[in-house]
């Protein structure tokens, strides 16, 4: 079976910074509560990602010293951090953007799980991007440890005489999740 999605809503313009987060995560989340970030980002419909996902919660392995390093402005230098996890460039830049190391972090839920959920309202205020918000659902037996959210998707960009559909990502900051009372 074929599926065609039809998209028809305005779409965002070269100079929205798609990727940064416009509402973030506490810095402390008990166990067994939810958490959620919201990004500024594409319609989901301009990446159906059927061989990915649009959100991934990781948690920072022992050792990985708060499991975010920061690197160069160049895009080879930040392109080779991304390698491993197949990530476009944090926001609308390589300037300000941190990213993780595949090697400091684990996986822990996508959303595909049903813990995560992934919803995209077109911004009512400017009309020209969507609010992503991506949630979890802290399992109550989650360890404790700092966990991160990233978003991936597409949005719609002039790209010189023609349109199309540019990838980007975006990451919450580092959170806190504990076993006992926030």
């Amino acid at each position: 079976m074929c599926i065609h999605v039809l998209n028809t809503a305005p779409r965002p313009s070269s100079s929205v910074p798609t990727g940064d987060v416009s509402l973030d995560v506490p810095s402390l989340v008990k166990a067994g509560q939810r958490v959620s970030v919201t990004f500024i980002g594409g319609s989901l419909n301009n990446d159906l990602r059927s061989q990915d996902t649009f959100a991934r919660v990781v948690m920072a392995r022992a050792g990985a010293r708060d499991g975010v390093r920061a690197h160069g402005t160049s895009a080879q230098d930040s392109a080779g951090a991304l390698a491993d996890w197949k990530l476009a460039p944090v926001g609308s830049g390589w300037r300000r953007a941190q990213h993780l190391h595949a090697a400091d972090w684990e996986l822990v839920a996508e959303d595909s799980d049903p813990e995560t959920r992934v919803s995209a309202v077109l911004n009512a205020t400017t009309g020209r991007h969507y609010d992503v918000t991506v949630s979890w659902d802290v399992p109550p037996d989650a360890p404790a440890g700092v966990y991160r959210i990233i978003h991936t998707g597409a949005s719609w960009q002039q790209l010189g005489a023609s349109e199309g559909a540019v990838p980007y990502s975006g990451m919450s900051s580092a959170f806190n999740v504990t076993t006992g009372e926030p």
